[in-house]
């Protein structure tokens, strides 16, 4: 059987959740699917799973078992295996609708797209966040210059939250040719935000997209999420994040990414800030804070931007970082 859809799910340490995901992804009403779960050295009972689902379902699912070495590099194994027409992605705790694969697909195809986005139900991820929403219907490539691109970088807003489209690839559909034509892989040197890159680079180099306007996937908040805990040297893997990003976003030729980048830089800079001021430690915290203030990657962003728009408290950050004042 030649799949419509791949549908790629990194498995690590995830039994207590693993059997609703896999019933929803193997239970779609789009029977053309290709679904591989690519477990990321599991010490758990997630790997029996894994192979029970194998097991029960040989035509749709392949269980794939690697070193541990973090999701990106789960979902860049399950690439290498993907033959579906259009490739999406699911995250191991969380679950979708019967039938999202099929409207999605459907959507894809009688559209002639390059991506297709949908929505997750909102209620189920709280957070200071002012997410954009598009129109719902076709973007164009001008349409996506205007409307979609704009707000493809995580930016600050004056309430002080992070605006974007999501980044998020357990939303979307890409055509695979685009992914493999382009080279497009996850980025798998930094642990932090590993969707981004891939969703930026998929979404610049399609011709075309479109937005769903239909809540489809549920995403299940993960109280021992490594975004609500103090990281450790997690500047050096934001930093090497946002030397891809520049170097993926100046490579686009279609639009000026640049003003957008340095917004995206002081954003993240503020979040590594926020993360070591979890250290009780004041002399350790005061170092690993200068080492941002300090760092090119930060210094020359701050230099660009401004701080317009935004609100106190991003406004006191703005000018403490700019004058590298870490006490």
């Amino acid at each position: 059987m030649q799949p419509k859809v791949s549908v790629i799910i990194p498995v690590y340490n995830i039994e207590k959740y693993l059997r609703q995901c896999l019933d929803s992804v193997c239970d779609q009403t789009l029977k053309e699917i290709q679904v591989i779960v690519v477990d990321d050295g599991s010490t758990d009972g997630s790997a029996a799973i894994c192979q029970e689902f194998a097991a029960q379902y040989p035509d749709i699912l392949e269980y794939y078992h690697k070193e541990n070495g973090g999701s990106a590099s789960a979902r860049n194994m399950g690439l290498e295996h993907a033959r579906g027409e259009y490739i999406g992605f699911i995250d191991s705790d969380d679950w979708v609708e019967p039938d999202m694969f099929e409207k999605m697909y459907h959507t894809a195809i009688t559209q002639s797209v390059d991506m297709v986005f949908c929505r997750t139900f909102e209620e189920e991820c709280p957070g200071a966040y002012e997410y954009i929403f598009p129109r719902e219907g076709y973007f164009s490539q001008e349409d996506m210059k205007k409307e979609i691109f704009p707000y493809l970088l995580p930016c600050v807003t004056p309430k002080g939250n992070f605006r974007n489209l999501r980044w998020c690839n357990w939303l979307k559909l890409c055509r695979r040719n685009v992914i493999e034509e382009n080279h497009i892989r996850f980025y798998d040197k930094s642990r932090r935000c590993e969707d981004l890159g891939f969703s930026v680079a998929c979404t610049i180099n399609s011709r075309n997209y479109y937005y769903l306007n239909a809540c489809l996937y549920h995403n299940r908040p993960n109280a021992a999420s490594k975004s609500r805990n103090y990281s450790k040297e997690m500047w050096k893997s934001i930093r090497q994040l946002m030397q891809y990003l520049r170097q993926l976003t100046d490579e686009c030729e279609k639009y000026d990414f640049s003003q957008a980048m340095d917004v995206c830089v002081f954003y993240f800079c503020t979040m590594v800030i926020q993360n070591e001021m979890r250290l009780k430690d004041k002399k350790e915290r005061l170092r690993l804070i200068e080492e941002v203030l300090n760092d090119p990657v930060c210094r020359e962003s701050i230099d660009r931007m401004r701080a317009e728009g935004m609100n106190e408290n991003y406004s006191a950050l703005y000018n403490l970082i700019r004058m590298g004042d870490a006490k």
